[in-house]
């Protein structure tokens, strides 16, 4: 466990308009660390810029919490999270992404990125997330945080591109 001074100076803060580029970037440089041996990388980046582009920021802006982890105020964007209420499911939340930059993993950046989401969300009773099994980090990060494994699918992430996903689940006390 990281001692409590690790996260000094990062501050995490709402995304706003102007770090859609920065946000696509983070996302770009994970994609390639974590996704490496399962997407090929031109797939990877034309996906990220879909997924990551500035209509795609403002769907999730509106649809849910978009923070993002600067390395100190005002500095370089290290990590987001984005999660959102799950609709026609009560208390559920979906954690739709959540990436911190390979040199900044380990210093609990996720880990206080997953807090301040679900704060923003205080009626939440789970939340649920989906990893690609072959995403040992991803994995792990969601292991270490208490969450349970359910399902296994398949998922196309592009054409001819199958992954195998697990999903994830965490209860959450009840305030």
């Amino acid at each position: 466990m990281k001692a409590w001074w690790s996260l000094v100076g990062i501050r995490i803060r709402r995304a706003a308009t102007a770090d859609v580029a920065e946000i696509r970037e983070v996302a770009q440089r994970t994609w390639a660390f974590a996704y490496q041996e399962l997407i090929p990388a031109d797939v990877q980046t034309s996906l990220v810029s879909r997924w990551y582009s500035d209509d795609a920021r403002e769907r999730r802006m509106e649809r849910g919490i978009l923070l993002v982890a600067e390395s100190a105020p005002g500095q370089a964007i290290v990590g987001f999270i984005n999660t959102f209420r799950n609709p026609g499911r009560p208390g559920e939340v979906a954690l739709a992404a959540i990436y911190v930059l390979p040199d900044h993993e380990g210093h609990g950046i996720g880990t206080a990125l997953l807090c301040r989401a679900l704060a923003g969300m205080p009626d939440a009773l789970r939340v649920v997330a989906q990893v690609e099994k072959g995403n040992t980090v991803g994995l792990n990060f969601y292991r270490a945080r208490g969450f349970d494994p359910v399902r296994e699918m398949d998922d196309e992430v592009a054409d001819g591109i199958v992954l195998r996903t697990v999903e994830v689940v965490r209860s959450l006390p009840r305030a």
